[in-house]
């Protein structure tokens, strides 16, 4: 890498310090990666440090995707809730589904 390119993505792109005052609250990032069958373990491993590390370090359209603050006690119980609300309804769903399925192959 040439010494410009090193200065410009040091001095410019590549955040130092996190947080970036004492007032404001650290860079972090909820990472979530669902590998691929065609992955290694250490490509996916890979792809997820990486996934968590750039909205930290501040590289990238991911900087977009940081997210500004931690979830509180109050976010994370509606989140499980809802989440548990659309499994439920998934498996409702699976349920008629072969309901619908058995009643087909006994006509």
């Amino acid at each position: 890498m040439s010494p410009v390119k090193s200065f410009v993505a040091n001095n410019l792109l590549v955040k130092n310090n996190n947080p970036d005052s004492n007032d404001q609250p650290p860079r972090n990032a909820r990472v979530l990666f669902i590998r691929p069958a065609s992955y290694s373990f250490f490509k996916a491993l890979w792809q997820t440090l990486l996934s968590g590390l750039k909205p930290c370090v501040g590289v990238g359209d991911t900087q977009k995707q940081a997210v500004p603050r931690p979830l509180s006690q109050k976010e994370h119980k509606a989140l499980d809730k809802a989440n548990k609300k659309a499994l439920k309804q998934k498996k409702k769903a699976d349920k008629e589904h072969q309901k619908q399925l058995r009643k087909q192959d006994h006509t």
